[in-house]
């Protein structure tokens, strides 16, 4: 490659153990100027570094989050939701290196150019408290691994976002539960109609049982009386005919 720029994936070395304080499993603002010294130091202090997080990592740092939000403000690093496209972005459309930890196995499909540049990944170690970064070991992964990387990854938010929500994912759940009682119900009582319809089939057979019936054999009294007229009418227009 003609320069030694990289784009930074500043969530994965904020929350790094292998970086000072080492081993301890929580992010620390400080590791990031820990990894940008060091890559300047070994490749040119004029390096162009981008600094891509993910939105959440402002959450996370405590007191160091005036520090991340100063420098947001002052266009020094940009965010996204998850960062993992936007860095894969900038260093294939750049030709930037990748500094990171993560070999992007869930990208693999959607970037085929990683398996093709595995030189550009690099990652950091911290030997006898010196910080140094180096190639990170890309290599080809079937695609059974990107799949179940996907899996991985699609559940490892999910947690994420239920550890976030706290209490607000329990009442969802309950609110989903209630949902899927009132379905329930509903079905129950639809079924217990049809039956009930079935019932009153078989009792009346094809009649509206709410239909009034009336015996065939019973006349009114005005019907009587018209017919009455009519037989009276037939005889007077033709007399002598015997009926």
């Amino acid at each position: 490659m003609a320069s030694w720029n990289a784009v930074v994936d500043v969530s994965n070395v904020c929350w790094s153990p292998h970086l000072p304080p080492l081993g301890r499993q929580a992010p620390a603002w400080d590791r990031l100027g820990l990894v940008m010294a060091a890559w300047r130091e070994q490749h040119g202090a004029d390096t162009r570094l981008e600094l891509v997080a993910d939105d959440s990592l402002v959450r996370v740092l405590g007191p160091d989050a005036r520090a991340f939000l100063e420098l947001k403000r002052g266009g020094g690093i940009r965010t996204a939701s998850v960062a993992d496209d936007e860095i894969l972005r900038l260093a294939h459309e750049g030709g930037l290196y990748v500094i990171t930890r993560d070999h992007y196995i869930d990208h693999r499909a959607a970037h085929r150019w990683i398996d093709q540049s595995p030189e550009r990944f690099q990652a950091w170690e911290t030997i006898d408290g010196v910080v140094r970064l180096a190639p990170l070991g890309i290599r080809t992964r079937s695609a059974q691994d990107v799949s179940q990387a996907r899996e991985v990854k699609v559940l490892r938010e999910a947690l994420d976002l239920r550890a976030f929500l706290g209490p607000l994912a329990e009442c969802l759940e309950d609110e989903a539960r209630l949902i899927e009682l009132g379905r329930d119900f509903l079905r129950d009582e639809l079924q217990r109609g049809v039956r009930l319809l079935g019932g009153l089939k078989n009792r009346f057979g094809r009649h509206d049982p709410y239909q009034v019936r009336v015996n065939p054999t019973t006349r009114s009294r005005a019907e009587a009386g018209r017919s009455h007229r009519r037989r009276a009418v037939r005889r007077t227009a033709a007399p002598g005919i015997r009926r």
